[in-house]
């Protein structure tokens, strides 16, 4: 099962908190990390930054930067161990949601007993992050967990928190709430303990980091701060848990004609019917995919009655992943259906459909395949089955920040 601990984080001491913390490393292109850097001088993505292919000096400045930090007092250690529970509220399509979990420390194990993945890796993104790791010996953002389960116990708790002042407010510039409850009392820490007892864990966002510190804990025979990992844990059924859809943009081969494309779907897998291209920007129902062609060309794709994927698909893959709508999309549509295959330059990504449908328009892409997001039952059926997600079909908005909370390997 998972084990947690509170730890001595290392918080910004009397620093403006909206313009110091950052989304992770992983979300921020060159374009956002320079909008971050001049918010403030002491942002956290100066430490927190993709350095890959900058070469070993660039670590080796981001340890000295850390190291000056501390000895400033631009961050502080905590008096004493705590658990720092944390309400992030956001919104989504004229939507309001507030996610709730909690900083802790989370002792690494091998994936499978207790702490699972969701999705493969990139060798690159390892190296950066252990680089870093061994030039810092710190987790600057936390690896995101979401522990399955009931979600009794998770609201008792938050009653028992929500009566507490909170010790941090504020929002930042992209709009989004922050609250930060540090919790030091014995009785609350012990029933977030609990909390964790027999359950699973499956990993949202963080897998690089996740790997890497496994790998540093090699190097260590004694037991030490090396077992342990920054991570933010909410429960899979918190109400404020949203997972975005990610949309496919194709570029057809010449010679695909776009009716023979459908008439091909109708006689094998598929029942096609037109649609205006305006209820492409609203929510599509579950096992849909949508299909924006351009000039308003719009259609809905179901699977025909009795057509189960996890029969129609040959492969080792489990009946969970096989039956995710993009599987659908990309092993039964465009493979079986219509016999395509593409490089990975030719298809570009969207979480917006809006977007999606203007670069139809503009003629970058030839088509755009919209989707519902998987939900989170899906992505855990998956998971717990030993499979990981497709690429591109999971983002859970909205990130969780760096910065607000830094776990130091030498003091935490």
């Amino acid at each position: 099962m998972p084990i947690i601990a509170p730890l001595r984080g290392w918080r910004y001491h009397n620093f403006p908190l909206a313009l110091v913390i950052s989304p992770p490393y992983d979300v921020v292109d060159e374009r956002k990390a320079q909008e971050l850097r001049s918010r403030h001088p002491y942002n956290i993505i100066h430490l927190e930054e993709s350095r890959e292919g900058k070469g070993p000096e660039a670590y080796t400045a981001a340890a000295l930067l850390w190291q000056r930090w501390r000895q400033e007092g631009v961050l502080k250690p905590e008096s004493s161990p705590a658990l720092y529970f944390y309400a992030q509220s956001f919104h989504w399509q004229e939507k309001t949601y507030t996610r709730r979990g909690f900083f802790c420390l989370l002792k690494l194990e091998p994936y499978g007993r207790g702490i699972l993945p969701h999705e493969e890796t990139l060798a690159r993104a390892r190296s950066d992050r252990w680089e870093l790791l061994r030039a810092c010996r710190a987790h600057f953002s936390p690896i995101f967990g979401l522990y399955l389960g009931e979600e009794e116990e998770t609201e008792a708790l938050w009653r028992e928190i929500l009566r507490l002042p909170a010790d941090l407010d504020f929002s930042d510039p992209e709009g989004q709430g922050h609250k930060l409850w540090v919790v030091k009392e014995k009785s609350l820490i012990e029933k977030a303990q609990a909390l964790l007892a027999n359950r699973v864990v499956l990993l949202a966002d963080g897998h690089h980091r996740f790997e890497t510190a496994l790998r540093y804990r090699e190097f260590f025979e004694e037991e030490g701060a090396h077992d342990w990992i920054l991570a933010y844990l909410a429960s899979a059924r918190d109400p404020g848990i949203l997972i975005l859809p990610t949309h496919r943009l194709l570029r057809l081969p010449l010679k695909a004609r776009l009716q023979e494309l459908l008439a091909r779907a109708e006689e094998t897998f598929f029942t096609v019917r037109r649609i205006s291209a305006l209820s492409l920007l609203h929510p599509l129902p579950a096992e849909t995919i949508g299909l924006y062609a351009g000039k308003e060309e719009a259609f809905l794709f179901s699977l025909r009655p009795g057509v189960d994927p996890a029969r129609v698909l040959p492969g080792e893959h489990p009946p969970a992943w096989k039956r995710l709508t993009v599987t659908v999309l990309h092993r039964l549509l465009l493979e079986r259906s219509w016999g395509l295959s593409w490089k990975e330059e030719e298809m570009s990504y969207t979480h917006e459909a809006a977007e999606a449908l203007a670069r139809v328009d503009q003629g970058e892409y030839e088509l755009a395949f919209l989707l519902p997001p998987p939900s989170m039952e899906e992505i855990a059926a998956v998971a717990t089955s030993g499979a990981k997600m497709p690429q591109k079909s999971t983002y859970f908005y909205p990130k969780v920040p760096a910065g607000l909370v830094i776990f130091s390997l030498d003091n935490g």
